[in-house]
């Protein structure tokens, strides 16, 4: 059984390339993806005439990547933004809060991407299931599975996040302190 996990999880790497990992999470209002090239990106945003984008890998001006990405998405007349978040760990507050003040504030049709658009990505579009359009747990966690290309036992903070803790944007911005409480997952080297 494992070998056919992980023969799968090669399969979507290659295919990575040809299929990018691109979905609809409310019509008109969210999409997400992984990262797409400058060309790429300009078609998603022509397409689903996208306003905003958020980077979920964060700023990253050394890479050859985030500059494309800068340009593209500028050229094609979108707001950028980048949030820094990462696959392996539950967010930092500064970062969960600035995702959902975008979530409120941001004009719409809003395009999230990470890296490979399951993790980081998938955890973002729960939020959005959860919060904007007020779905259940259970609903907002198929943004979360192995059909949107999340591998749950190599990133288990995601759906441990969003199953466990997340209890809503309000919650969010009053009582999500990380470095104080003692969850699972969290990165607590960045809490000096």
């Amino acid at each position: 059984m494992r070998y056919l996990i992980l023969l799968f999880i090669f399969q979507l790497s290659v295919s990575a390339n040809l299929f990018p990992n691109k979905r609809t999470v409310q019509k008109n209002n969210l999409y997400r993806s992984a990262q797409l090239s400058a060309k790429q990106i300009k078609r998603a945003i022509k397409k689903w005439k996208i306003k905003t984008v958020i980077n979920l890998r964060g700023e990253s001006p050394n890479k050859d990547w985030w500059r494309k990405e800068v340009v593209a998405v500028r050229e094609s007349g979108a707001k950028y933004h980048n949030i820094g978040m990462s696959a392996q760990r539950l967010p930092h507050r500064k970062d969960l809060i600035k995702l959902i003040e975008l979530y409120e504030t941001a004009e719409r049709p809003i395009l999230i991407h990470c890296a490979g658009g399951a993790d980081r990505t998938g955890e973002a579009s729960a939020m959005w299931k959860l919060d904007q359009m007020k779905t259940s747990k259970k609903k907002a966690l198929k943004q979360l599975t192995i059909l949107t290309r999340h591998i749950p036992f190599r990133f288990p903070a995601k759906r441990y996040f969003i199953k466990k803790i997340y209890q809503g944007s309000d919650w969010a911005k009053e009582n999500y302190y990380p470095c104080e409480a003692n969850y699972k997952y969290y990165d607590k080297s960045n809490c000096n």
